[in-house]
């Protein structure tokens, strides 16, 4: 077997660090927060978390939790050790210690980041101090032997022994006797006389003297602890007293604290988790489709049997004349029988009878397959229930209460203003929503870069607060819900919010822009702060001034499938708002037709539906005291117009943006059913409405739509008709994705598109199409092969006949470079990948609809 390699080494490093960082040390962390916060604390369980802390922390070079932990177990040492726990001075300094701790878990790696000198001096001064007290006390020594070796070596052989181990009897004899012969503890000795005299001791005899040790140790310690009573009396033999019944071993040996039932885990990988919800979601895909050709095949099976019954009349006068034929007189001259004493059969008799057999076999195979079609039914729906069943288990193992992420940053919010000097108080709404637990590694950067965010740049003063007559606490608070199967995460402060201009002159000097500020949306202007390297501040800090945090959360948001948003008011604050995929998520959906396509709404969505509507055209529904406008689909979201082919049906009355009631104009309802959702393809940016999608029984793929984020307007930009005339949209597009997904939403949008692979062959089309009148703007991209974007609009330009042709430039690469570049060879507008398909088509229009360049 080949040696690993530094390289091996290294990585094995890392993922144990990582495992410790995210599993071993946040439960740690917990123990010394809650421990503290107890009336009577258990300071020897607070030792052992602030112990295994500091050797985690060594093992895996984190100077700074090092330190700070083995001062914090040194004084829980010592607390421990007193009469009451009782340390003058010691209170502040633990729960400073446990904020230290708090504060360099955050940034363990981090060389620059050490514990605060001064709490390290007081730790030290206030430690010093005790042991010059502790030198003048007799019974120090004492003490210190029975909660540390004795405690130790007691713990040990209780872990031995109860996983089986009866060897661990004679060290812990060999140990006693040692330790009560150096301290002169008689009733140590004792103690363990039962296990001398009994030449191969069992495992009850060892459990019952590990119990006669702990009672003779507490009580040694609370004879130390009373004035006057120096020693005790030798315990009465093990062996007369009453048998003590001893504790079942457990099945499973587990890392638990003292006194906490454990539960055998299992730790499974990622991707295999990953593996079985999405095996588990496409199981229960063809289940529901199953299920929807059962149900056809019942429909077919009852058709089936219609028409048997159909034939029961038919199969009465078949029989009639069956009869009549055969008592028939027979024609011949010579008779040797009367027709009534014999009948005489022909071949017509003959296929009468086959056929009322053919019928009735016919009937008894209906009736089998109707019985089999219920059975297969019955089963099918059986394996859906344990399908979900199963599903729902997986998925929960994924979850974790958003509290779990978020609780933490409370004890950051305080140290930075004990820090900095500010008032801030941390707020968590939908602590209990539940998130994947993956999702929630990986949004523990991006939160606190907006968290450092939010106190350095947003938070004011106490002073300045109260000058602007706001209250001299400020709010930092932080949101999780879930909406469909994304999860909304908002981070939103109180404070002074942005300084457009202020953004707006860094980006002018950065290159960003060269456009007035009157012509910038506000949007526009801070989407800047997500530039690489854009920061507002002029001197770096701990918190600022890198231009790393903004960039670094939009990266990471976007490698998730996510989008990240940012609305500001001068003088009230920011808000922050990351939209992520959640998975797959099995949920409940009413599906509708609307304007001839089917969509689909999460019944938490729906707020009521109206059934009875007038026959004419719709413009209000009432309801609830409420007079609504009547929204058709394209009227929400960017659809096209749409077939309807008959007259609306129902009102869904929705929740709208903010709450508000909103009514949808459907011409079909369907039940609710629980369906999958499954997230859309993260290559592309997701539309905000969009939740996902899901596919029914019959294999349709029906949108999910999220009415929260509809913009209802009179007439949707998005839903522009065609342009009158032939004229269409020329894109150029070298990625086979890009190009299908522009040429998608322009179609849907009611414009012609012509798409070619790359710049050459645009430009060879262009010049056929455009003297035919054909082409009313130019899409391209910047980087493609034979001809790139820059030289195909240079191209473009050189033509006069050309000059007043829209070029829309789409691409990656948005530095100043290419933007300058692109606005001298005469661009009309310079949009980034990935394009969100609303924006796309706003430019479309505003260009169609100008008729030129701007």
């Amino acid at each position: 077997m080949s040696a690993s390699s530094p390289a091996d080494f290294s990585a094995l490093l890392r993922e144990l660090r990582q495992t410790f960082l995210e599993e071993e040390a946040p439960g740690l962390l917990q123990t010394l927060q809650s421990g503290l916060a107890q009336t009577e604390r258990d300071y020897a369980a607070l030792m052992r978390a602030a112990h295994t802390l500091k050797g985690g922390a060594g093992t895996f070079q984190m100077t700074g939790v090092q330190t700070a932990a083995h001062r914090l177990e040194d004084l829980l040492e010592q607390l421990g050790q007193r009469p009451a726990g009782d340390l003058p001075g010691s209170e502040p300094l633990l729960q400073q210690g446990v904020e230290e701790l708090a504060w360099l878990l955050d940034n363990p790696l981090d060389p620059s980041l050490t514990p605060n000198p001064d709490w390290l001096a007081a730790v030290d001064t206030l430690l010093a101090e005790y042991a010059v007290s502790a030198a003048l006390d007799p019974t120090a020594g004492r003490r210190e032997v029975l909660t540390g070796i004795l405690e130790d070596c007691l713990q040990i052989a209780e872990g031995r022994l109860r996983q089986g181990d009866v060897t661990a009897l004679a060290d812990l004899v060999e140990q006693a006797d040692m330790i009560g012969a150096e301290m002169d503890l008689p009733w140590l000795l004792a103690a363990v006389q039962p296990l001398h005299e009994t030449p191969d001791p069992s495992l009850d005899l060892g459990l019952q003297v590990l119990q006669t040790l702990r009672q003779e140790q507490q009580a040694a310690l609370a004879a130390l602890a009373m004035p006057g009573l120096t020693s005790i009396g030798p315990a009465p033999s093990v062996l007369e007293s009453p048998p003590v019944e001893p504790e079942p071993l457990p099945e499973t040996a587990t890392l638990e604290s003292e006194g906490t039932a454990a539960t055998p885990q299992v730790r499974i990988p990622r991707p295999a988790v990953e593996l079985l919800a999405n095996t588990g979601g496409d199981l229960i895909l063809y289940v529901d489709k199953l299920s929807g050709q059962q149900q056809q095949m019942g429909t077919v099976i009852q058709s089936l049997r219609v028409l048997v019954d159909r034939f029961e009349p038919i199969r009465d006068q078949m029989e009639d004349l069956y009869e009549q034929l055969a008592i028939q007189p027979d024609t011949l001259p010579e008779r040797e029988f009367d027709p009534l004493e014999l009948d005489r059969f022909t071949a017509l008799h003959e296929s009468l009878q086959a056929c009322q057999e053919l019928m009735a076999q016919i009937a008894e195979h209906a009736d089998d397959l109707n019985l089999l079609q219920r059975s297969t039914t019955r089963e099918v729906v059986s394996m859906g229930r344990s399908l979900k069943q199963i599903y729902t288990t997986t998925t929960q193992v994924r979850l974790r209460p958003f509290q779990t992420l978020a609780q933490p940053f409370q004890e950051r919010v305080r140290r930075l203003a004990q820090r900095y000097g500010k008032q801030v108080a941390w707020q968590v709404e939908g602590g209990d929503v539940l998130l994947d637990r993956f999702l929630l590694e990986e949004l523990q950067g991006p939160l606190t870069h907006l968290v450092n965010n939010a106190f350095d740049h947003g938070i004011e003063p106490a002073e300045e607060r109260q000058q602007l007559g706001k209250p001299p606490l400020a709010t930092i608070t932080i949101r999780a819900q879930i909406q469909g199967n994304q999860a909304l995460i908002t981070l939103r402060d109180d404070g002074r919010g942005i300084d457009l201009a202020r953004v707006y002159q860094k980006a002018v000097e950065r290159g960003l822009t060269q456009q007035p500020m009157a012509e910038l949306t506000p949007e526009t202007i801070l989407g800047f702060l997500f530039e690489s390297g854009f920061s507002t501040r002029s001197q770096v800090s701990e918190l600022s001034g890198r231009g790393v945090g903004l960039d670094a959360v939009r990266t990471t948001i976007r490698d998730l499938g996510g989008s990240v948003q940012v609305e500001s008011q001068a003088g009230r604050g920011t808000q922050f708002s990351l939209r992520l995929p959640v998975g797959l998520s099995l949920l409940p959906l009413l599906v509708v037709q609307a304007q001839g396509r089917p969509a689909a709404f999460l019944t938490d969505h729906v707020l009521d539906i109206l059934r009875s509507l007038p026959t004419d055209t719709q413009e209000t529904v009432a309801w609830q005291g409420q007079t609504l406008p009547a929204h058709r689909l394209n009227q929400l979201a960017p659809y096209a117009q749409g077939v309807t082919p008959t007259q609306p049906q129902a009102a869904l009355i929705l929740a709208g943006p903010a709450g508000r009631p909103l009514a949808l104009l459907v011409e079909e309802l369907s039940e609710v059913r629980q369906l999958i959702v499954k997230p859309l393809d993260e290559v592309f940016t997701v539309p905000s409405y969009l939740a996902g999608a899901t596919v029914l029984p019959s294999g349709a793929c029906v949108p999910v739509l999220l009415p929260a984020q509809f913009q209802p307007t009179p007439t949707s930009v998005a839903v522009a008709e065609r342009p009158a005339g032939p004229r269409s949209i020329l894109v150029a597009e070298d990625s086979v994705y890009t190009r299908r997904f522009i040429q998608d939403v322009l179609q849907q949008a009611g414009y012609a598109v012509q798409s070619y692979k790359d710049g050459q062959e645009a430009w060879e089309a262009l010049t056929v199409l455009v003297e035919q009148g054909e082409v009313a703007l130019v899409l391209t991209d910047l980087e493609m092969p034979r001809l790139n974007g820059l030289d195909l609009l240079a191209q473009i330009r050189s033509h006069t006949a050309y000059a007043t042709l829209p070029v829309v430039m789409l691409t990656s690469r948005t530095g100043n470079l290419h933007r300058q570049k692109a606005a001298a060879l005469g661009v009309s507008s310079y949009l980034g990948k990935p394009c969100n398909p609303q924006e796309l088509l706003a430019t479309v229009q505003s260009f169609l609809g100008g008729g030129g360049r701007p």
